[in-house]
């Protein structure tokens, strides 16, 4: 499962930027 590493955090950083513009 990717669950885990950099796939939650990119997933992440990139609804923050989304949400941010």
């Amino acid at each position: 499962c990717r669950c885990t590493g950099y796939v939650p955090i990119i997933r992440a950083i990139m609804d923050a930027a989304e949400r941010m513009g």
